[in-house]
Order: C-alpha cells, then structure tokens, then sequence
C-alpha cells in the first residue's frame, strides 16, 4: 500500500515544532487506536495519504457487488457482466477534483468529479469484464496538484 513519510511523537504539537504532524500524512482507517490496529489497517492497505496534512480531510473509497462490500486494500469479486457500485467521499477539499483511476490510468467513470462542498459523496459504476482490475482515487486542487491519494480497490484477483 501506499503510505506517506511522517513521523510524530507528540500529537499536540503545533505545525512546525518537532514531533508535531508533516508532510505528507498517511491517514489509516483502523478498527481502533492501538498500535497493533494501525499496523492491520496500514497493512491491509486501508490508507490514504494526505499531501497537505490539513485538519478533517478524509478520503473513502467503497465498493459493493453481488452482496460483498470492499474498502480501499480490499478484493472484491465481480462476475463478468456484472456491475459494481463505487462510492467516493471527499472531506475538507472544497474546490478540488476527484479522479478515478482505473488500472493506472485516468477514467470517466465518475460524471460529477468537481468537489463542491466540505463532505461530498460521489458514486459510479463499472461493469466487469471477468478480469483483475484495480480502481483508486487521486484528488487534486483546483491548480491541478495531487492533494489526496488513495490506495486500490482489486478486482477479481483470482482471474487468470
């Protein structure tokens, strides 16, 4: 997975001071705040990293088919033909634009990529041609300067 460089002994620190929360930020989304859940959540590659290290930004990506539901680092299974549903939520990034990548490359999936609010959800869905497949997310400002990045949804990894 993905992960930013930083390093922080003392979360109270303000911006600047040593100890205190760099550039970029690895963001985990563990099941709680322990070492050992930090260390699964970054393993499973439940990440996103923020570029900026700028206070509420969040950044999920979800997916849903034929009753399985998958978070960024997860596999999920889609039958060739069928669909799966996308979910984008993109906090505290007022102006920026969402991009969604598939197998590395920019897509059109998503119709409504301009992030016009301080909480926005956005969805798409993409039909399954029966191979791997990965989808992540890149958000940028409205200079174009990747802000957020987050880490693969696969897709049918068991394909050959």
């Amino acid at each position: 997975p993905a992960i930013g460089g930083t390093d922080n002994h003392g979360p109270h620190e303000p911006r600047g001071m040593p100890g205190a929360l760099g550039e970029p930020t690895t963001v985990v989304h563990a099941r709680e705040l322990s070492q050992l859940a930090l260390l699964e959540g970054i393993r499973a590659g439940r990440v996103f990293i923020d570029l900026q290290n700028l206070p509420g930004r969040l950044l999920e990506l979800t997916a849903q088919a034929a009753g399985q539901r998958a978070m960024m680092g997860d596999a999920l299974a889609v039958k060739k033909g069928d669909s799966a549903r996308f979910t984008v939520r993109v906090a505290q990034a007022k102006g920026a634009r969402i991009e969604v990548l598939l197998d590395g490359e920019r897509s059109a999936l998503l119709a409504q990529r301009d992030v016009d609010g301080d909480d926005v959800v956005r969805a798409f869905t993409w039909r399954s041609d029966g191979k791997r497949h990965w989808v992540r997310i890149d958000v940028r400002d409205g200079a174009g300067k990747l802000i957020l990045l987050g880490n693969p949804i696969y897709l049918n990894p068991e394909a050959g």
